[in-house]
């Protein structure tokens, strides 16, 4: 008599085939980390610049504020002077009720722009707004393809 052998379990080859197939799942999921940490990477970066140049055109912007102030004190209060002087700086002026209203932007970035605006009511320099304005012209696009019914 012959004897038979069974087989029970699992084969050889079919351990093999699940051994390849996480191991190329275990590869696809190291490389979308690698470019998800990539991305990130890129996207911290990016955001720091921005961050320092804000901050950089913030120092410029009271920089040039202290720089009013200083002409103020030296023109002792006189909105015309006051107003002449700023103007040939090139600073926009305007005369209210107020007082002397002074504009100026300083340069963010490419796409954006620190607009200043400050009114010196004789005394002191009052900050009315101080933002973060886009420069960049949008222009809507009209290819859209809609569904017309």
């Amino acid at each position: 008599m012959q004897s038979e052998r069974k087989s029970s379990g699992i084969n050889i080859g079919s351990a093999s085939i699940i051994m390849v197939f996480a191991v190329l799942c275990l590869t696809v999921f190291a490389v979308l980390s690698f470019i998800t940490a990539n991305s990130e990477y890129k996207l911290a970066v990016k955001s720091a610049n921005s961050v320092k140049d804000y901050y950089a055109a913030d120092t410029a912007a009271s920089e040039v504020v202290a720089s009013i102030s200083t002409m103020a004190d030296a023109t002792n209060g006189s909105f015309t002077e006051m107003s002449k002087q700023l103007t040939k700086a090139g600073f926009e002026t305007k005369n209210t009720t107020s007082g002397l209203v002074i504009s100026f932007k300083e340069k963010v970035s490419d796409t954006q722009d620190l607009s200043v605006n400050v009114t010196f009511d004789g005394k002191n320099i009052i900050v009315n707004s101080w933002k973060l304005e886009s420069s960049a012209s949008w222009t809507p696009s009209d290819s859209a393809q809609l569904w017309g019914g």
